[in-house]
């Protein structure tokens, strides 16, 4: 019967992107955007600069409990939002970076390529980091957290194409 309760438990928290309770630790991100210099066709490996992702914060807490904080973390670095950073909004707009030195080569075939005026001038790359959050609520009665991750994507992009000179 326990394995059946615990099951079943599982299922809710998997099954549904709020873990069943009806709560959102409420973090989206948007593409860090970065601009890579022309590369020699073919493989390398791409040592990115420090990144800045565009955040939306909306945390919310179950009924009757009172945010206190949201804490984000990706790599090695940790940002902590308490409630009063939210100054009586129920979402903020932030950008969160991570140094250069967190962030792991890219390997890339065929982007930017030099001399190529067909190559892809733009090109998004899913899952280079992980932002790890987790929802901090109280109530008199009690505290609650919740947690969630979310896959941080870079949009790499190219210079445009010098325009051939006209005599």
């Amino acid at each position: 019967m326990l394995a059946v309760t615990a099951a079943m438990l599982l299922l809710t928290f998997v099954g549904s992107p709020d873990g069943g309770s009806g709560v959102r630790v409420g973090v989206d991100a948007k593409p860090a955007r970065i601009e890579i210099p022309e590369q020699a066709p073919g493989r390398l490996m791409l040592r990115l600069p420090a990144l800045e992702f565009p955040f939306r914060l909306a945390p919310r807490c179950p009924r009757g409990m009172t945010f206190d904080s949201l804490s984000i973390a990706i790599a090695d670095s940790r940002h902590l939002y308490r409630a009063d950073a939210f100054e009586g909004a129920t979402a903020i707009e932030t950008l969160l970076a991570v140094p250069a030195a967190q962030v792991a080569p890219l390997p890339l075939e065929n982007v930017c390529t030099a001399g190529d005026p067909d190559a892809p001038r733009s090109t998004l790359v899913p899952g280079v980091l992980t932002a790890h959050a987790s929802l901090y609520c109280v109530h008199a009665a009690g505290e609650f957290v919740q947690y969630d991750a979310l896959s941080l994507a870079v949009e790499l992009a190219c210079p445009a194409p010098a325009a051939p000179d006209e005599d």
